[in-house]
């Protein structure tokens, strides 16, 4: 009995984190480029939380400074603790003309974080990446994929940082597509979401009951103990 009670709690705490990850996604289903969790139970007594980086649908906007990526890959970004990586194309620019992140975060190019200078101009970014101003050509956004990605984490944002050691081993990507005046959005569908809370909120009343079962039987067997004593 104690080994079924044992599991049912188990299953339970499973569960619990499933339902939790799971409104995590939902809650940012509109966040460009973010990437949902995936809780997997090969091992049943320790779940498994996996990141997946499949492809999210593309989003039309017809700004200027939203680019999306079709394929593999990320752009890379500056951060106050070094370089990151993100899909979050939302792009803006200071009053520099320093093109940035969402957060506020530096885009880096070949040559290293991109400016687009002060000067008025239209802004094009083509499929591989490459920005003009006008008529000047400004640098190719850093594309790059990442050999390990066990090692990378988000801090809450779509921003991914590596906390492996020493740097990570990254690639050069050449077939993604860039996608001006679009954004990745979510690799979510909300009402599939929507759908595994319900299945999840069943599995885990499941759990609970038959814990309560477990903890009914122990109790009269214990009370039937005490009374032949």
């Amino acid at each position: 009995m104690y080994v079924g009670y044992f599991y049912a709690v188990r299953g339970a705490i499973g569960q619990q984190l499933s339902m939790d990850i799971l409104a995590h996604n939902l809650a940012n289903a509109s966040s460009p480029g973010f990437k949902i969790d995936r809780t997997s139970f090969e091992d049943y007594l320790v779940p498994k939380v996996e990141t997946d980086h499949s492809q999210g649908p593309l989003h039309r906007t017809e700004r200027d400074l939203d680019v999306a990526l079709r394929g593999p890959g990320f752009i890379k970004v500056l951060t106050p603790e070094g370089q990151a990586y993100t899909r979050d194309g939302a792009f803006h620019l200071d009053q520099d003309g320093n093109l940035l992140t969402g957060e506020g975060y530096r885009v880096l190019g070949q040559g290293g974080p991109i400016s687009l200078g002060t000067d008025p101009g239209a802004i094009s970014i083509d499929s591989t990446g490459n920005i003009r101003r006008g008529q000047v050509d400004i640098d190719r956004l850093a594309l790059v994929e990442l050999v390990d990605m066990a090692h990378c984490h988000s801090e809450g944002g779509n921003v991914l940082k590596w906390n492996g050691p020493g740097n990570p081993e990254e690639v050069p990507v050449y077939d993604t597509e860039v996608v001006q005046g679009s954004l990745e959005m979510a690799n979510l569908s909300v009402v599939e979401g929507m759908a595994g809370l319900v299945e999840i909120n069943r599995a885990y009343e499941a759990y609970i009951k038959a814990i309560q079962t477990f903890h009914d039987v122990d109790t009269k067997a214990a009370n039937q103990v005490g009374r032949l004593r």
